[in-house]
């Protein structure tokens, strides 16, 4: 209970916890703290092996990591391990989150990094590190938004006044947001629930009452104002969408990244709308122009064939690579047969009977005969037969297809496993320091890092 609901370890020796047991179970004598730490690190142990073995199974692994500083001024390190199971399931494993004491540098990091997979020993499965980009990106918003919130936070009367005309005009009571750096998509979420309580902000601001003359002046949001904030959430909404679709744990697979921004950069940033602001005009095109750039999506076969389109070409959902130039096709192709030639090999699990073996012995001794490469013909027909195969819908689980169809192509299902594997943001690494927050907090700051 300690370890899932993230109490302190104090919490069995507290009177509300005796207060209750003494009810429940008046004979219950409470565990001390040094007990509970023990079964604590016991089942830290236990699960641990489970994880080992399962990464043992596991023919290649990708990691997410972040680092994190805790309100009592201490840095942490996190990792996690991403694998597709034998039973093409994603699995999540946090490897270690323990305090780090030395400057954030490259060397220092990848340092932690080395160690961390050594003490696994999961060094030679590492196929790909997924990190956050660690920059603050600054964005260009009305003030005035800021400012309405600020009026909003600040004045209970005003606050007060707000969830009546809210409750009046029949809308859900809800607070204003405000934008936040550091924090995704903030500036849309608070534009949208600007947009949203319009009526309402606009009543609370009429009424002399609750607000006066200069301030509600101060905070007037003039009608083309209001256009331009409704044009800049029509703008942003593509993108909202994106993160959260790439932030759902077991869909955040490296392959959807290209086809999902083609599909952002011509259906959303590409198209004008009638009497559209020229200056989202520019963030539209300004926004394409830096998506492709930085993902490479003007790539042409002249260059290395990027694991983000060996992914997609293995995805089910993309694997026609329609988000592809047609005359890159090809190429993307042929390296994903090279991949197959150099690392045409059995999984551990999938051991041939010693009658299987002795047919095909046979079976390929009359090859030999009659000069036939039987392995080569059986992967190109396996590849020819996997291109044959129609598009799987976009809304439907990749994961699931392979595991209906991996014995008919078990080649190309090996590598599917490999590359889907790699996840398309370091979501999971970040999620874990948003609990990490639960735990250290201002009353609990003193929890020693072994014992975090």
């Amino acid at each position: 209970m300690i370890a899932v609901n993230q109490l302190p370890l104090s919490f069995c020796s507290s009177n509300g916890f005796h207060d209750f047991m003494s009810v429940v179970e008046p004979n219950y004598k409470p565990c001390k703290e040094e007990a509970i730490k023990t079964r604590l690190k016991i089942l830290s142990s236990n699960i641990e092996e489970l994880i080992k073995k399962d990464l043992q199974d596991a023919s290649s692994i990708c990691c997410t990591t972040d680092c994190w500083t805790s309100i009592s001024q201490e840095s942490y390190i996190t990792v996690f391990a991403h694998v597709i199971d034998s039973k093409w399931c994603a699995k999540s494993y946090t490897l270690t989150t323990h305090e780090m004491d030395k400057r954030h540098t490259a060397e220092n990091l990848s340092e932690q990094l080395i160690n961390t997979f050594g003490k696994w020993d999961i060094t030679n499965k590492i196929l790909a590190i997924v990190t956050d980009n660690a920059k603050n990106i600054t964005n260009a918003i009305p003030l005035i938004s800021l400012e309405i919130y600020r009026h909003f936070k600040h004045s209970t009367l005003a606050k007060t006044s707000l969830e009546e005309k809210q409750e009046l005009l029949g809308l859900t009571k809800t607070t204003l947001l405000q934008s936040c750096k550091t924090r995704w998509n903030s500036i849309y979420l608070m534009m949208e629930r600007l947009v949203l309580n319009r009526c309402a902000i606009f009543n609370v601001l009429a009424d002399r009452t609750i607000t006066s003359q200069s301030m509600a002046q101060k905070l007037e949001i003039k009608e083309h104002e209001w256009l331009f904030i409704e044009s800049l959430i029509q703008f942003l909404k593509p993108i909202y969408v994106t993160t959260n679709i790439f932030c759902t744990e077991n869909n955040s697979s490296i392959s959807m990244i290209r086809p999902l921004l083609k599909q952002i950069i011509e259906k959303h940033l590409m198209q004008c709308h009638e009497n559209e602001d020229t200056i989202v005009q520019t963030l539209k095109q300004t926004l394409a122009s830096e998506i492709k750039r930085r993902f490479s999506l003007e790539w042409d076969s002249t260059e290395s064939v990027l694991l983000e389109q060996i992914a997609s070409f293995l995805d089910p959902r993309f694997k026609d690579l329609d988000h592809e130039v047609l005359s890159n096709h090809e190429a993307i192709r042929s390296k994903i047969k090279q991949i197959i030639n150099q690392n045409n090999y059995l999984e551990p699990n999938e051991i041939t009977t010693a009658s299987q073996e002795q047919q095909n012995k046979h079976r390929s001794d009359l090859e030999y005969i009659f000069g036939i490469n039987n392995e080569e013909n059986d992967l190109t027909k396996e590849f020819q037969n996997y291109l044959a195969e129609p598009q799987l819908r976009f809304t439907l689980d990749p994961l699931e297809w392979w595991k209906t169809r991996y014995s008919k192509y078990p080649t190309i299902g090996k590598l599917a496993k490999k590359y889907m594997a790699i996840t398309a943001t370091s979501v999971s690494a970040e999620r874990c320091f948003s609990t990490a927050g639960n735990i250290v907090t201002r009353k609990r700051a003193s929890l020693s890092p072994e014992n975090y």
